[in-house]
């Protein structure tokens, strides 16, 4: 899935954000906080590369931080047919 939203820069520190800083909190505000989470776990090592604060992103969002349980770098779940 292609959102959007990821054509604008999330980075609260982005030239984007620091000219139009009420322009990327509103367009946080409109995106669940589950959504957010999963753009985290999406690009969890990219953010950890670069060493990117996403609870910024989240404090824009008039969000809390994130949990150690969202924190948590989530897998994949790959079932199997166990009836071949």
């Amino acid at each position: 899935m292609i959102l959007p939203i990821m054509h604008f820069n999330l980075d609260p520190e982005s030239e984007i954000a620091r000219r139009n800083p009420d322009k990327l909190s509103n367009i946080l505000l409109t995106i669940p906080r589950s959504l957010l989470v999963d753009i985290y776990h999406e690009y969890q090592p990219d953010f950890e590369l670069f060493q990117y604060d996403f609870d910024d992103t989240l404090k824009l969002a008039s969000q809390e931080p994130l949990t150690k349980e969202e924190r948590l770098f989530k897998l994949p779940v790959i079932t199997t047919d166990q009836h071949t």
